[in-house]
């Protein structure tokens, strides 16, 4: 479904604007190592989205955000703006300090947590070039300074072969999200070809959600996922999913946004319904 009549709500989307990432998870479909656009290029991105439609706020995502060369300058641009920013990041180059010094200008920190231990996380490929993982007394450390700041914070979870017979509840409960969101693993073509054999049943999947029902997660199955987000890729292109299997458009820099995002398939409803449960 095209979208030329798309509700005329604030919008919250999705910039992809790096695909460098420090870690190797096998589910991910960001390969390139790269930030292609410059700072220039994002300010007109940026300009040309909000002129296109209301934006309520920009997420950073990645790949992984802190890994990009200007994360600063890009939190600063939006914020500048009156526009509400917020990241998604691995939790592993965020530190106390870097959160502090934006408070007032990120309304949330997302992060991604997919294996409940050091084991799970190496299996998954949540590994550094170093060996690194990110320890869960460190995510408490980040969590408590993101609540300090004032941040709300989110913690992402797909659900994978790994983690799907694990109990999260403790370290969520430690943690204290505002939001805990359920992902199933998705197999996209010609992306994350080496994670297939991460994907979970229907069953699996329901089976992880009802284990946490008592912490009210916010569950994602792939019928909610595919055509209901706004995304903008690392080339400045806005990404449709359906039939899970990525297509982009002409890049924002020198196409306008509204001309480019009637010919993506877009699911107001499904957007709708995502949002209104984060609210």
């Amino acid at each position: 479904m095209t979208n030329a009549n798309i509700n005329t709500d604030s919008k919250v989307v999705n910039l992809h604007y790096t695909d460098r990432c420090n870690y190797l998870c096998r589910f991910c479909h960001c390969r390139f190592q790269k930030t292609p656009l410059g700072m220039d290029d994002w300010k007109k991105i940026i300009d040309n989205i909000a002129s296109g439609i209301p934006v309520r706020r920009f997420n950073l995502a990645g790949g992984e955000p802190l890994a990009g060369e200007y994360i600063q300058k890009m939190i600063d641009y939006i914020e500048g703006k009156g526009i509400e920013c917020s990241i998604i990041t691995n939790g592993s180059l965020l530190t106390p300090d870097f959160i502090r010094s934006n408070q007032g200008k990120l309304q949330m920190i997302g992060i991604s947590i997919d294996g409940l231990d050091d084991e799970d996380n190496r299996r998954i490929g949540r590994i550094d070039r170093h060996g690194n993982t990110l320890s869960n007394e460190r995510l408490l450390e980040l969590a408590r300074a993101i609540h300090a700041a004032g941040m709300r914070l989110k913690i992402n979870t797909v659900v994978n072969a790994v983690n799907c017979q694990k109990d999260f509840s403790p370290l969520i409960q430690g943690l204290m999200p505002d939001r805990w969101k359920l992902l199933r693993m998705l197999h996209y073509e010609n992306a994350n070809d080496n994670g297939r054999n991460l994907m979970v049943t229907d069953e699996e999947f329901q089976t992880f959600a009802k284990r946490h029902q008592h912490l009210h997660p916010v569950v994602e199955d792939t019928a909610d996922m595919v055509n209901s987000y706004i995304v903008v890729n690392p080339q400045g292109r806005i990404l449709t999913n359906s039939a899970v299997r990525f297509q982009a458009t002409e890049s924002l820099v020198n196409h306008p946004f509204r001309d480019e995002f009637i010919k993506v398939s877009f699911d107001e409803n499904a957007y709708q319904k995502r949002y209104k449960s984060a609210s």
